[in-house]
Order: structure tokens, then C-alpha cells, then sequence
């Protein structure tokens, strides 16, 4: 692909600064050469954040109402059945 190029004729004392936009959807490191200076620049992707798995955490709430239940009942309730020593 080629980059967006100027040509320009300068005097010997004049300073001149381009910037030159370039867009790259690629991540890695790109060479760039304007009149024989040679430079680099690297394109960096940014880390995705992982999805939240709403099935997961429902199913974990679930498991833990579930055995909470359990507990109540053969701590709690089936205790008030038992015949209580005299």
C-alpha cells in the first residue's frame, strides 16, 4: 500500500514540517522512508474485554439458592419433627 506523498523544493535554510495521516487496521511494526531518512512507527491493537456470561453467573446464583435451601431444611425444619429427649 502506498503512503500519501509531497514533493517540495526547498531552500537550504528552510524548515518544513508534514504530517501525513495514515490509517492501518493491522497491528505490527511499519518501515517509512521520506528521501532516504528511514524511521518506524507500530500500530498496537487494544486488548478486547471478555464478554460476560450472564448463563454462568445466573446458573451459579441458582446452585447457591438451591443448596441454601437444602441446608435450611435438614438443619431448620427437620429438626422440628424429631421427638426432643426428656
Amino acid at each position: 500500500m502506498e503512503a500519501p506523498s509531497k514533493r517540495w523544493r526547498l531552500h537550504f535554510s528552510t524548515v518544513l514540517k508534514e504530517t501525513f495521516n495514515i490509517s492501518k487496521d493491522v497491528a505490527g511494526t511499519y518501515n517509512v522512508n521520506i528521501n532516504g531518512i528511514s524511521g518506524k512507527f507500530m500500530i498496537k491493537v487494544p486488548p478486547v474485554a471478555p464478554a460476560i456470561s450472564w448463563g454462568l453467573i445466573g446458573g451459579i446464583i441458582a446452585a447457591a439458592v438451591v443448596i441454601i435451601g437444602l441446608l435450611v431444611y435438614f438443619f431448620v425444619w427437620r429438626k422440628r419433627g424429631e421427638p426432643r429427649p426428656s
